[in-house]
């Protein structure tokens, strides 16, 4: 009987060794792999995506435009000359003026362009920062040229009013201001205090 012993108890601490070193690679491998279920805030999921969660996943639904602050018909889009979308939407609110900073340099500016990320701090690009609160991006010379040409769907002319109004690309367009509503371009000083026109990526 102690023979028989003996002989066992080998291949017990294998088991042993076996199962225990199993469990440990199992746990390991469960730390890399499991995601915890907190995305459930602005923090994590851009403002305009609705989430749903269940325990360790996330689900992204379809983005909801909200037609009260946001110009929604499907005639009232414009082709995104950023990299947030195919389209843009435009914001329905009032406009309002303010200054702007031609001193952009990465990561504000990207490609000529303010960016469009919204993670950023923009406090010091007075325009793009207030497009950012609202939840969208500052438009920039390409689309403020399609809203004009798109002006009857995009809430018309009786909603912007006929001045020149400022625009995202820093680099690369013809004048640094442009009137949406006739379409002439001017170079304004950066110490005047414009209109500018907030989109959302879509």
């Amino acid at each position: 009987m102690k023979k028989l012993a003996s002989k066992l108890k080998p291949l017990i601490v294998l088991l042993l060794v076996i199962v225990i070193g199993g469990l440990g690679v199992y746990y390991v491998w469960a730390g890399f792999y499991t995601v915890p279920d907190s995305y459930d805030d602005s923090t994590k999921i851009a403002e305009h995506w609705r989430s749903t969660t269940t325990v360790g996943s996330l689900k992204i639904s379809d983005k909801v435009c909200d037609n009260d602050e946001w110009l929604c018909a499907a005639s009232a889009i414009c082709a995104n000359d950023s990299d947030d979308g195919d389209y843009i939407i435009v914001y329905r609110g009032a406009l309002v003026t303010r200054t702007q900073n031609f001193t952009c340099t990465d990561p504000y500016c990207v490609s000529g362009k303010y960016s469009s990320d919204n993670t950023l701090d923009f406090s010091t690009y007075l325009t793009r920062d207030y497009c950012k609160s609202l939840g969208g991006r500052q438009a920039t010379y390409d689309e403020l040229v399609c809203i004009h040409d798109n002006i009857d769907n995009l809430g018309g002319s009786g909603h912007y009013p006929s001045a020149y109004y400022w625009h995202a690309t820093m680099s690369g367009a013809p004048v640094n201001c442009y009137n949406v509503n006739t379409g002439g371009g001017a170079g304004c000083s950066a110490s005047n205090s414009q209109y500018f026109v907030c989109v959302m990526g879509w």
